[in-house]
């Protein structure tokens, strides 16, 4: 995929988020602070600006924790969302290509895909999806459109939270649906 975007399921910023501490500023403004799920696709610099930060990550380790004392903040969900929006923001997607969720449930972490699940009616959700759902500040859910180069596009490349037995009744299902 070549594309300069960070791929991350991510809510939008709230003005006031409840997992945030105020100490985290200057370095992370309330409206930087994001929460997101584990399931991501980045470019090779954003990996790097990952791995070689120190700022954003030494306001995590000190104020992010997932205790009653601060403010249940999961820096599995928080540090990478919210690293991305404070170094390159116009260059997250706040949409994971990733198929990890039904939007219903609105989950971060995906519910496991067991062999009833598979069918050839959720490949084709997969396959042509054109949206995606973001939380938006009131808690609901909101549908919007998968964009690309200014483009309205497919939204996902992969699908995740798959049992080995799930993987075994993909075999099974007739091969011009998985596209050969």
């Amino acid at each position: 995929m070549a594309s300069p975007l960070a791929y991350l399921d991510s809510s939008d910023p709230l003005p006031s988020p409840p997992a945030y501490s105020p100490r985290m500023a200057p370095d992370v403004r309330p409206l930087q602070f994001s929460t997101g799920s584990q399931w991501m696709g980045i470019t090779r610099r954003h990996a790097y600006a990952i791995v070689e930060d120190q700022a954003v990550y030494a306001k995590f380790a000190a104020f992010c924790r997932n205790d009653r004392w601060h403010h249940h903040c999961n820096p599995a969900h928080h540090y990478v969302p919210t690293l991305l929006r404070v170094t390159w923001p116009a260059r997250v997607a706040n949409r994971s290509v990733i198929y990890a969720h039904s939007p219903s449930s609105h989950l971060l972490a995906p519910p496991t895909l067991t062999p009833s699940r598979i069918s050839s009616l959720l490949l084709h959700n997969v396959q042509e999806a054109n949206h995606y759902y973001v939380t938006t500040h009131a808690n609901h859910a909101s549908a919007r459109r998968c964009i690309v180069d200014f483009r309205p596009a497919k939204c996902f490349l992969f699908l995740a939270g798959l049992t080995p037995a799930a993987v075994e009744r993909f075999n099974l299902l007739p091969l011009q649906l998985l596209g050969y």
